[in-house]
C-alpha cells in the first residue's frame, strides 16, 4: 500500500499529532512536580538509599516483607533473586539492616548512596543535560545560518526529550544514571534525523513534495531499523533482568517514536510553510 505524501496533507492535520503528545507528556511530568515535588520519581542514584540485592527463590514480595521495618521503597524481579530498595537510613539503621540480611540470606550485596552524593549527582546531571543541549542548538543554528528553521529543529529536540520523559512518569520508571544517559542520547539521534530533512528540504532541487519523499525514504530506513534493533535489545535486557539496559532502552523507543512525529510531521510542516512563502511548488 502506497502512503500519502505527507506535503499534501492538511498543515494541521500533521502539526497537531505531535503538539499533542508533546501537551500530554508535559501534563504528566507537572502533575508529578504538583503531587511528588519533582517531574520524575528519582531513583537511588539522585536520591540516595541503600539497595539490598539477595540470591533467592522466593518471591521479590516475599523478600520485601521481610524488611517492612526498614521502610522499602521498591522491589524489582531479578532472574536469580530480587532486589530491594530503600531510602536513606543513618549508619545504626544499615548495621541492623545488614545483620538482618545475612542472617537470611548466604548470597547477597548491600550499596549505598548517601543523599549529599545523590544531590550532587542531580546537579552534574542538569548541568550535563544543560550544556548538550545548548550545544546541540548552537551547532543546528551555525550550520544553517537561519533561526526560524534552526529553532524547529531545537523544539523537535526538545519535544522528543519531553515525550521520553513522560513516558518515564507514566510507566513508573525512575530517574537513574541510564534514564539520563537515554535522554541525552535522544538529543543526538534527534539532531541526525532533523538535520536530514532541513538539509534536503532547503539545499534540494525539486518540487516540496520531491524533496521531502527523497528525505523520508532515508529517514523512514534509518527510524525502523534503529527502533528494530532497541526493541529487540528491550526485550531480551527484561527478560534478563539487566535493569539499567531495559531502562535505557525503552526511554530510547519512546522517544524515537516521538521523533518520528516530531521530525516529519511537525519540523516537516514548517519547513514546507518556508519553502511555498519562498515560491517552491508543493508538487
Amino acid at each position: 500500500m502506497r502512503l500519502p505524501d505527507l506535503m499534501k496533507l492538511d498543515e494541521r492535520l500533521l502539526i497537531a499529532p505531535p503538539l499533542l503528545l508533546i501537551l500530554l507528556a508535559v501534563s504528566l511530568l507537572g502533575y508529578g512536580y504538583v503531587t511528588t515535588g519533582t517531574p520524575l520519581e528519582l531513583g537511588m542514584d539522585f536520591r540516595g538509599g541503600v539497595a539490598v540485592t539477595v540470591t533467592t527463590e522466593e518471591a521479590p514480595e516475599q523478600v520485601a516483607a521481610g524488611f517492612e521495618e526498614f521502610g522499602v521503597v521498591g522491589v524489582r524481579d531479578l532472574p536469580d533473586g530480587a532486589l530491594i530498595q530503600f531510602g536513606p537510613i543513618d549508619d545504626a539503621l544499615k548495621e541492623e539492616l545488614e545483620s538482618s540480611v545475612s542472617a537470611r540470606y548466604d548470597t547477597y550485596q548491600i550499596t549505598a548512596v548517601s543523599e549529599v552524593f545523590g544531590s550532587e549527582l542531580q546537579g552534574q546531571a542538569l548541568t550535563a543535560s544543560v550544556i548538550a543541549f545548548l550545544a546541540m542548538a548552537g551547532m543546528v543554528l551555525l550550520l544553517f545560518r537561519r533561526l526560524f528553521p534552526a529553532g524547529t529543529i531545537v523544539v523537535a529536540a526538545l519535544g522528543d526529550i519531553l515525550v521520553a520523559a513522560g513516558f518515564v512518569r507514566l510507566s513508573g520508571l525512575q530517574l537513574s544514571l541510564g534514564t539520563v544517559a537515554a535522554l541525552l542520547m535522544l538529543i543526538g539521534y534527534s539532531v541526525d534525523s532533523n538535520v536530514l530533512l532541513t538539509s534536503r528540504m532547503l539545499r534540494g532541487r525539486g518540487t516540496v513534495s520531491k524533496r521531502f519523499n527523497g528525505a523520508f525514504r532515508t529517514g523512514a530506513t534509518m527510524a525502523v531499523t534503529t527502533l528494530s534493533a532497541i526493541l529487540v535489545l528491550a526485550t531480551v535486557s527484561y527478560v534478563a533482568g539487566m535493569t539499567i539496559l531495559f531502562e535505557i532502552t525503552a526511554v530510547l523507543f519512546a522517544g524515537l517514536v516521538a521523533d518520528v512525529l516530531n521530525t516529519w510531521f511537525l519540523n516537516g510542516s514548517v519547513l514546507r510553510s518556508i519553502l511555498v512563502r519562498e515560491g517552491v511548488e508543493v508538487s
